[in-house]
């Protein structure tokens, strides 16, 4: 069974996740009162888990150069005759293994445990899919692999 919603409002102004994509297809609207009264906790907390991920994975931390201001004022002094060195911060392996770890554990969470039937869980399965892409993504980067960089980035579109 599919749904499609469209979230708006009162819908959404409880939760944290926000499609990040243009709206393509058709959408239905949809009601809170589609939301199972013994849903709604268990949405909520799995809306705050992703939540939570989706906060320590911003490509913008990472793909900032750490010292973009230092570069920037020699480039101006030497007038342009300068090629600046950009540094970048590097995400710890330890701590995207324990994301990848966490991502794991709900995707096990939706399939073993999760019987919902609330229309907003195809949201979260979408959320889920994100981040697990922005995850493997930014594994690639700091990993320097550039093959998996290049076929994970179209998804991510």
């Amino acid at each position: 069974m599919s749904y499609h919603v469209l979230l708006g409002g009162d819908v959404v102004s409880k939760y944290l996740i926000k499609p990040v994509h243009l709206l393509t297809k058709k959408r239905d609207i949809f009601s809170p009162s589609m939301i199972l009264s013994d849903e709604y906790e268990t949405l909520r907390l799995l809306d705050n888990k992703l939540s939570q991920i989706n906060s320590t994975l911003i490509f913008s931390r990472y793909f900032k150069p750490t010292n973009f201001l230092a570069e920037l004022d020699a480039f101006v002094v030497r007038e342009g005759k300068y090629n600046p060195v950009f540094q970048y911060q590097r995400p710890k392996k330890s701590k995207l293994d324990k994301i990848r770890d966490d991502l794991e554990r709900i995707r096990e969470e939706f399939r073993d445990e999760i019987t919902l039937e609330s229309p907003l869980l195809a949201l979260f399965e979408e959320k889920l899919v994100e981040l697990t892409i922005k995850q493997r993504l930014l594994a690639a980067y700091r990993e320097q692999d550039f093959e998996l960089i290049d076929s994970l980035q179209p998804l991510y579109r």
